[in-house]
């Protein structure tokens, strides 16, 4: 059994060769039994080794793919809303005008009505 020597996340041996991802492996170098979230951490926190880093690459790469695919239903997200924002301003200024329209009207009934009224 593989165990990591920071989380202490265990895997059979033959998981731990199949595993992409968060397999606990070791390093020569560094002399440590590492997961490799708990190697990425220590890569983000200054650890240079390059045998290391080679490790967590393919980490590296999903969580960089997952991150752009985030990023694009963000903007499009984005593009849609801002497409509904136009949309409710237009209908605001639409609004906004006939109310201007009625206004006048009914200043002209007002003024209608009060030569109308008998003094």
């Amino acid at each position: 059994v593989h165990w990591c020597d920071v989380c202490h996340t265990k895997l059979c041996v033959e998981c731990s060769e199949k595993e992409k991802v968060n397999g606990v492996h070791w390093c020569d170098v560094c002399d440590e039994k590492l997961c490799d979230k708990c190697r990425l951490i220590g890569c983000q926190r200054g650890n240079n080794c390059s045998v290391c880093v080679k490790m967590v690459a393919p980490l590296l790469l999903e969580e960089n793919r997952q991150l752009r695919d985030e990023r694009t239903n963000l903007e499009d997200k984005n593009n849609l809303l801002g497409g509904q924002n136009k949309s409710l301003g237009d209908e605001i200024k639409r609004l906004s005008d006939e109310n201007e329209a009625l206004q006048r009207k009914l200043s002209l009934i007002r003024m209608v009505a009060a030569d109308l009224t008998p003094r």
